[in-house]
């Protein structure tokens, strides 16, 4: 995983010294603590995705797997949030395409270090847009300019 440097707390991460099956099998076994899942694991787990399936069948396995996380395992559905994750989801399968698969996730992030600030997704969304009840429910479309 790639170095964090002090002051980017927001990138610490339950997975960083997990293996990719490890931390795959954490979540949908859910075994992964609801306190240590962070950021950093949302873009993980897609990378993860990405690298065995299309950006549809990813983006239908992380919202699976991301709401059981939150809504079963840890009782908590107000975790999950679709818009979020379905943006995000795009971002890095965006930013994927543009260096190819034969990169190490840590290579993905040491190129794309902004997916891993919280609020990349501000270009996108108003806060208000992004933080409503329907954008949590179903997946929001961008009011400030379309997603790549």
């Amino acid at each position: 995983m790639p170095d964090i440097e002090a002051g980017e707390a927001n990138h610490v991460s339950g997975s960083r010294n997990m293996s990719d099956e490890a931390f795959l099998c954490a979540m949908e076994e859910g075994t992964m603590p609801n306190s240590e899942f962070r950021h950093f694991d949302h873009i993980r787990l897609a990378w993860i995705f990405l690298e065995s399936m299309d950006e549809t069948h990813a983006a239908q396995r992380i919202t699976v797997t991301l709401r059981n996380f939150a809504s079963k395992t840890h009782s908590d559905p107000s975790r999950y949030h679709e818009t979020i994750t379905r943006a995000f989801m795009r971002l890095v399968a965006t930013s994927r395409d543009t260096i190819g698969s034969a990169h190490s996730f840590d290579e993905f992030i040491a190129r794309f270090p902004q997916l891993l600030k919280k609020d990349a997704l501000e270009a996108y969304y108003t806060k208000e847009t992004l933080m409503s009840s329907a954008a949590r429910a179903a997946f929001v479309a961008p009011d400030l300019q379309p997603l790549p």
